[in-house]
């Protein structure tokens, strides 16, 4: 086993992999239960899913479901929530009818402006010393991990279209 103090700048542990991951799961579980949150009454999957939907304007829920990682079976549970709060619509899809387009309503995009101004608040506060980390922070986990696991995502999406299940 190496000196931890004597890594070098290529040595890789795993361990801060999962350190980080558990401080991650952390961060997210105490964000969730910010009472910014809690006053616009979003969770924060619904949150992310809002956002993403304000951000990328038409989306439909394959595409949702994607982008944040989760289930089909999830993000109908989400977009229900949001659309049974008034803060999104769904429309059949101009191409294929039985792809349904998200939108962000109005009541949806002003209950996340006010969410987002008490993050961005609290976030500048806390960062304000240290500009782009968050810019930064992403493009490593969503442009450099993420290479570690998109070949077991490819691989498990062409395993399930190819059953006959599927």
């Amino acid at each position: 086993m190496s000196d931890p103090t004597n890594l070098s700048a290529t040595e890789i542990k795993v361990q801060d992999l999962a350190t980080l991951v558990a401080g991650l799961n952390r961060f997210l579980m105490r964000l969730s239960n910010m009472p910014a949150f809690q006053e616009a009454g979003l969770g924060l999957a619904e949150w992310s899913a809002l956002s993403l939907i304000a951000g990328k304007g038409d989306i439909n829920n394959r595409q949702l479901a994607n982008a944040l990682g989760v289930s089909p079976q999830r993000i109908n549970q989400i977009t229900d929530t949001l659309r049974g709060s008034g803060l999104v619509s769904a429309s059949a899809s101009a191409d294929d009818a039985r792809k349904k387009i998200i939108n962000i309503t109005q009541l949806g995009s002003a209950r996340l402006t006010e969410l987002d101004a008490k993050l961005q608040a609290k976030i500048s506060l806390i960062l304000r010393k240290r500009p782009g980390v968050l810019r930064r922070a992403n493009t490593i986990v969503n442009k450099t991990l993420m290479r570690l696991v998109a070949p077991v995502q490819t691989k498990e999406m062409k395993d399930a279209k190819s059953r006959p299940d599927a």
